[in-house]
C-alpha cells in the first residue's frame, strides 16, 4: 500500500531496513543525501516530477504508483479486488532492492503475479451541502500553504487534480445558496491551479485556468474573486515584461475591488501598479500609486476586513514594504539605498510559512547591495538567496535570479564571477 499511497517515506524506511544506504538511494533517485534523510524521517513527496524520478530511479513502473499506465500493470477487473498488502510490500521490496543494488535478489517470496492498478474515479455525491463546499475550500487552502512554503512545482499536479474533482461536483444537485458558494470554490481552485502553473513557467496553462476562474466568479457574482484573478493574470504579464498589459489588468481589477468594498485588495493592486510604474521608469506615477497602497492598507488595518474574507489577506506589512522596495529597485535611476532597508524590513517580518516570498526579497536585497557597491554584504546575501532558491520548486524564483546575475556579471572580482557561475548552474538544472 505504500506505493499506492505514494508514501515515499515508508518506501525509504523499508529500503533502509534491507541495509541499503541513504547514499545509494540518493544516487539512484538523483536526490541529495539530506533530502533522502528528510523524506525517510517523514517529509511528504507530492510533486509529480519528483515521484516520477524516484520511481524511475528505483525501477518502479509508474503504474504501480497510480501515475499512469505502465506495461505489465493490470487494471482492476470486474471484481475490483486488491492484492494483499503484504504481497504488494514484498513485491516492491524485491523490485526496488534489485534496482538499487544492481542485481536480482531472491528474498524467498516465490513468484508474484502482476500488481493491480487501484486508481479509479471517485464517485460524485448526488447532492451537495455546505459542508462539502467547505471541504473544497479547505483543500485549496491546504495546497496554497504548501505552495507558499515550497513553490508551485510541489503542488501543481495536485492542484490540477483538485480542479478536475471540483468541476465534476458542478453537476451535483444543491440549493441555490450552496450553488453560489460552490461556484466561487471551483473558481478559486482554478485560480490556484493557474497560479501554480505560472510559478513553474507555464503561462499559457495559467491563462486557461484564469479564464475559467473569471467565468465562474462572474456566475457566482463574486467581485472579490474576480479581482483576485485579474491580479494574478496581471502578475504573469509583469513577470514576462508586458508591463503596460499588466497595468491594464491591475487597473481593471480596481472595479471589482471597489464593488467588494475591499481596501486590502485595493492596496495590493496599487502596490503592484507602483512596481510596474517603477519598471517603466515613471517615478511620479509610481510614487502616487504607492501612496494609494499605503492609504488603502492603513484603512484595511483600521476598519478590519470586509464581511466576506478578503482574497488579499496574504498581503501584509512585509508585502507592502517589499513592493515599495521593488518600485525603487526597478527604476532606471532608482536609489538602491532606499530599497535596501525596505527589503531588510520585509525579510525580518517573514516566517518559514512564506519561504517563497522571503526568497524573492532576499534576491532583491542582494541585488540592491551589489548595485550600491557593497560587496561585503552583497556577496553573502546573494549566496544565501541562491541557496534558498534551490530549495523551492519555482521557475519564477529562478527567473528572478537573472537581475542578480546581471548585477554580479558587471563586477570583475572572483566572488561575483563565481556567483554568476552558480546562478547559471542552478537555472540550467531546472530547465533540464
Amino acid at each position: 500500500m505504500a506505493l499506492v499511497r505514494r508514501d515515499i517515506s515508508r518506501v525509504y524506511q523499508l529500503l533502509r531496513r534491507l541495509g541499503i544506504t541513504q547514499k545509494r538511494i540518493a544516487a539512484r533517485t538523483g536526490q541529495s543525501q539530506s533530502e533522502v534523510s528528510e523524506i525517510t524521517k517523514g517529509r511528504q513527496v507530492m510533486a509529480y516530477d519528483v515521484l516520477a524520478r524516484i520511481g524511475d530511479g528505483l525501477g518502479i513502473p509508474r503504474g504501480y504508483m497510480g501515475m499512469g499506465y505502465s506495461p505489465g500493470v493490470a487494471v482492476d477487473g470486474p471484481s475490483g479486488g486488491r492484492e494483499d498488502e503484504d504481497v504488494q510490500r514484498r513485491r516492491f521490496l524485491a523490485a526496488a532492492a534489485s534496482a538499487v543494488v544492481g542485481a536480482t535478489l531472491d528474498f524467498g517470496w516465490g513468484q508474484l503475479g502482476p500488481l493491480r492498478d487501484v486508481t479509479s474515479p471517485t464517485p460524485v455525491p448526488g447532492r451537495l451541502g455546505l459542508e462539502d463546499v467547505r471541504r473544497i475550500e479547505a483543500a485549496t487552502g491546504a495546497l496554497k500553504a504548501l505552495d507558499y512554503q515550497q513553490g508551485g512545482g510541489s503542488v501543481r499536479d495536485a492542484a490540477i487534480a483538485h480542479v478536475s474533482w471540483c468541476r465534476r461536483l458542478l453537476s451535483a444537485d444543491c440549493t441555490e445558496a450552496v450553488r453560489g458558494r460552490l461556484l466561487s470554490a471551483v473558481a478559486n481552485a482554478h485560480r490556484f491551479a493557474g497560479w501554480t502553473s505560472f510559478d513553474v513557467g507555464l503561462a499559457d496553462a495559467a491563462r486557461y485556468h484564469y479564464v475559467q476562474a473569471v467565468e465562474l466568479a462572474k456566475q457566482a457574482d463574486d467581485h472579490g474573486l474576480m479581482c483576485s484573478v485579474l491580479y494574478a493574470a496581471a502578475r504573469i504579464e509583469l513577470h514576462n515584461g508586458a508591463v503596460n498589459d499588466a497595468l491594464k489588468l491591475f487597473q481593471l481589477g480596481e472595479i471589482p475591488a471597489a464593488d467588494a468594498g475591499d481596501a486590502r485588495a485595493g492596496a495590493v493592486l496599487a502596490a503592484n501598479q507602483a512596481w510596474a510604474y517603477g519598471r517603466l521608469n515613471r517615478p511620479g506615477l509610481a510614487a502616487s500609486a504607492m501612496a494609494r497602497a499605503r492609504r488603502d492598507f492603513a484603512r484595511a488595518q483600521e476598519y478590519g476586513e470586509p464581511e466576506r474574507p478578503s482574497w488579499a489577506a496574504f498581503f501584509t506589512a512585509a508585502d507592502l514594504a517589499a513592493s515599495e522596495g521593488m518600485m525603487h529597485l526597478e527604476m532606471r535611476d532608482g536609489d538602491p539605498f532606499r530599497a535596501i532597508p525596505l527589503f531588510e524590513h520585509s525579510i525580518g517580518l517573514r516566517t518559514e510559512l512564506t519561504a517563497r516570498s522571503q526568497t524573492f526579497e532576499r534576491i532583491a536585497l542582494a541585488t540592491g547591495y551589489l548595485r550600491a557597491g557593497d560587496h561585503r554584504l552583497g556577496v553573502p546575501a546573494a549566496v544565501a538567496a541562491v541557496s534558498a532558491a534551490e530549495q523551492l520548486q519555482s521557475r519564477r524564483v529562478l527567473d528572478r535570479l537573472t537581475p542578480l546575475k546581471e548585477e554580479a556579471a558587471r563586477r570583475r572580482d572572483p566572488d561575483c564571477q563565481q556567483l554568476v557561475h552558480e546562478i547559471t548552474t542552478v537555472q540550467s538544472q531546472y530547465a533540464a
